[in-house]
C-alpha cells in the first residue's frame, strides 16, 4: 500500500504540464467541491491547480490513516466475539459440574439386601455371638412390666390402607398385611419413647417363604428412623438401622435358635437394650448379642416387607416393655 501511494504522489506531481493542455472550457466548469480525479482539476487563475493538489494529498494521506488504524491490532476480537467467547467458557464450566441429586420420593420403600456391603458403615464393630448360649427369659426375672398392651384398642397405633400395605385392627390384634412382593417396608409405631428397657412381642405369622421380613423397630429417634431387629420367614435374624432413606447392617443374618421358622408360627421377639450394649431373643433365647452406638433412645414399633409372598401377614398380639435403670 506504501508503494502505491508513492507512485499516487509521483503522478501527482507532474500534473502541471498535464493540466496546462486541457481546454479552456473543462477548466471553467470545474470546482474543487467535486475533485473526484486528477483529470478534472482547473487552472482559473492559476490558483486551483495548487488547491487541488493540496486537498488531494490530505485526502490520500486522511485515507492511508484510516486504512492503517483498522488494521492498528488485527490479533484482538471483535466485542460480539468476546462475549461468545465468553459465553462458551460459562456453558464449558456449567456443563463440567456435576448435576444437583434429587432427593429421595419415598424413603420407606427398602428392599432386602443381606450379602451386600451396606452403603453406611456402623459406628462401631459389632460382636456377634455365633453360637447363641440359651439363657434365663428376661420377662421371667424382670417382674411386672413397667408397660403392657393387649391390642384391644389400638388408638394409639398407626394405621393405613394404600397399594402397598394395610395396617387395621383386627380380633384384638394389630394386623399388618403387606400387599406386593417387592420389598416395601410398612410399620406402626407407638409415641411412648424408651432409653435403656427390655421390649417384647408376641407375633402371629401368616403364610410366607424364603426372605418375607417382619419384626420390632425400637430405639426410633422418629418414625422414620430406628433400629429394625428383623426375622425372615425361614427362620434367621439380623439387626439393621434405618437413617430414612436407606439401611445400614448392623448385625449379619444368622439362623436363629428357638425361633419357628415358616408359615403360621407364633414367636415372641425380645429386645434388651442397656447403653450401647444390645441383646436380641427370640422366645426366650438370645440369639444375637452386640455393641452399636447408631442410636440411643427412641419409640417402638413392629415392622412388614414382603419379598417373596404377596399378601403376607403379621399380627401383633401383646406387647410389654420394662424400663431398666
Amino acid at each position: 500500500m506504501l508503494l502505491n501511494f508513492i507512485h499516487y504522489i509521483r503522478f501527482i506531481s507532474g500534473l502541471d504540464d498535464s493540466i496546462k493542455d486541457f481546454p479552456e472550457s473543462w477548466n471553467n466548469k470545474i470546482s474543487l467541491s467535486r475533485v473526484l480525479h486528477p483529470m478534472e482539476a482547473s487552472t482559473e487563475n492559476g490558483y486551483n491547480t495548487c488547491m487541488y493538489k493540496y486537498a488531494l494529498t490530505l485526502i490520500l494521506i486522511a485515507f492511508l490513516l484510516t486504512a492503517c488504524e483498522g488494521n492498528s491490532d488485527p490479533a484482538l476480537p471483535t466485542p460480539d466475539l468476546v462475549g461468545t467467547q465468553v459465553s462458551l467458557v460459562l456453558t464449558s464450566t456449567a456443563a463440567a459440574l456435576p448435576s444437583q441429586v434429587p432427593a429421595s420420593a419415598s424413603p420407606t420403600m427398602q428392599v432386602l439386601v443381606q450379602t451386600a456391603t451396606p452403603t453406611l458403615q456402623p459406628p462401631t464393630t459389632a460382636t456377634l455371638t455365633s453360637s447363641p448360649t440359651p439363657v434365663n427369659d428376661p420377662k421371667a426375672t424382670l417382674g411386672t412390666a413397667t408397660w403392657t398392651s393387649n391390642l384391644d384398642s389400638i388408638s394409639s397405633w398407626y394405621t393405613e390402607d394404600n397399594d402397598y400395605s394395610n395396617i387395621r385392627s383386627e380380633d384384638g390384634t394389630l394386623v399388618l398385611t403387606s400387599k406386593q412382593a417387592i420389598g416395601w417396608h410398612s410399620w406402626s409405631m407407638h409415641y411412648l419413647k424408651l432409653t435403656n428397657f427390655f421390649l417384647e412381642a408376641t407375633l402371629k405369622v401368616g403364610s410366607c417363604s424364603g426372605n418375607d421380613l417382619y419384626g420390632l423397630i425400637f430405639r426410633a429417634p422418629d418414625t422414620s428412623q430406628g433400629y429394625f431387629l428383623s426375622i425372615t420367614c425361614d427362620g434367621r435374624a439380623g439387626l439393621r438401622a434405618f437413617d430414612g432413606s436407606e439401611f445400614t447392617k448392623v448385625a449379619d443374618f444368622v439362623p436363629a435358635e428357638g425361633l419357628s421358622a415358616g408359615s403360621n408360627q407364633v414367636n415372641r421377639l425380645g429386645v434388651l437394650a442397656n447403653g450401647n450394649n444390645l441383646s436380641l431373643y427370640a422366645n426366650g433365647k438370645k440369639i444375637i448379642d452386640l455393641s452399636d452406638t447408631t442410636f440411643s433412645e427412641g419409640t417402638f414399633g413392629v415392622f412388614i416387607s414382603a419379598v417373596n409372598t404377596p399378601g403376607f401377614q403379621i399380627a401383633l398380639d401383646d406387647i410389654s416393655y420394662w424400663t431398666m435403670p
